[in-house]
């Protein structure tokens, strides 16, 4: 991973369409326990939602998410721990 804010910015355009932890770790090529962090912080950010389809969950990008996308304004959302404001 190269970076705390690119990872976040990753995730939000990984989570685009549905997605459960699994399928994510797949495509960043990372843990599922280190997507899960950082879906948990794009939670608790109302960047990301959860939606359960049987046993499992799968993530989206929220509105507000999406919103983010944009390079210069994910710069100004992320504190500079690299944890999403």
């Amino acid at each position: 991973m190269s970076s705390q804010p690119s990872f976040v910015r990753l995730t939000v355009e990984a989570l685009r369409s549905p997605s459960t932890v699994t399928d994510l770790a797949r495509e960043l090529h990372v843990s599922p326990s280190a997507v899960s962090q950082h879906i948990r912080v794009l939670r608790e950010s109302g960047l990301a939602a959860g939606e359960r389809s049987g046993r499992s969950v799968r993530y989206r990008t929220t509105e507000r998410g999406l919103a983010l996308l944009e390079p210069a304004q994910i710069r100004s959302t992320l504190q500079p721990s690299g944890r999403v404001a």
